[in-house]
């Protein structure tokens, strides 16, 4: 073969190398999504909050992101923790929530890591060139955009003033594509927000939310999936920009 042939060849084997895992990926979550879970997990997947507040129509797309999910997530216990079945199905079942609408998987995520109890992490701030550092402790963490970290104890009680699957599976998204932390209609939620709080007031969103954008949109999510009516209430305009984004109406369920 003359050196033209090898580099034909050697350009085809690049070109593959880039196209087939995608191609394979696709085409294995196609077979996951066309498939009912098996036996063991559907009974799993029936016991869970996000199930049992789902109606009947989107039960089959949350089973089917859910398969997908569990083919390709790893979950890894920390401090000592054994993450069982259970536990895996809570925390894909609220974490699919966030794609029932046009999603279908988290691309590039590759690992859960998942703590007992609330976990302590780094902080800093800096005012006027002048740095502090301080330790918190926190229900959940999304590094990068290949990791996520959970404290189980949060996840389990989840509830509308706390749910850190739905908070930090807002991070990962809005990390990628960057775009519901900029939707004008969350930037005027997030002033909203800020002269309740200055007002007295107490809104349905943590105050925590003015921390910056990106923190105001992940607790957001949480209310838009865990108190629908009251953020509704608070902000239609956000409601709607939450459902244009996820794909679906909490406040119809």
């Amino acid at each position: 073969m003359n050196g033209l042939g090898l580099a034909l060849v050697a350009a085809f084997g690049v070109i593959l190398a880039i196209v087939a895992p995608p191609c394979l990926r696709l085409r294995r979550r196609r077979r996951l999504l066309a498939s009912p879970l098996p036996a063991a997990l559907g009974a799993g997947l029936r016991q869970t909050r996000a199930w049992q507040r789902l109606p009947a129509a989107l039960r089959p797309q949350l089973e089917g992101r859910v398969r997908v999910f569990l083919a390709e997530q790893s979950f890894v216990g920390c401090g000592g923790l054994e993450v069982d079945a259970a536990m895996r199905m809570e925390i894909a079942s609220q974490a699919c929530l966030l794609l029932l609408g046009s999603r279908v998987a988290y691309d590039e995520l590759r690992a859960i890591l998942v703590y007992a109890e609330p976990f302590v992490v780094p902080r800093h701030d800096e005012e006027d060139g002048v740095v502090t550092e301080y330790e918190e402790e926190v229900s959940g963490e999304t590094w990068d955009t290949s990791r996520i970290i959970l404290a189980w104890s949060d996840v389990a009680n989840a509830d509308e003033y706390c749910n850190p699957v739905l908070h930090e599976f807002a991070h990962h998204l809005d990390h990628l594509e960057g775009t519901l932390s900029a939707h004008p209609a969350l930037m005027a939620a997030y002033r909203q927000l800020q002269a309740a709080v200055d007002a007295g007031d107490e809104p349905p969103i943590d105050p925590d939310a003015l921390q910056n954008l990106a923190e105001f949109a992940a607790y957001a999510t949480e209310v838009f999936f865990e108190a629908p009516q009251a953020l509704l209430s608070f902000s239609a305009p956000l409601n709607r920009a939450l459902i244009e984004y996820y794909g679906v109406d909490p406040a119809r369920w």
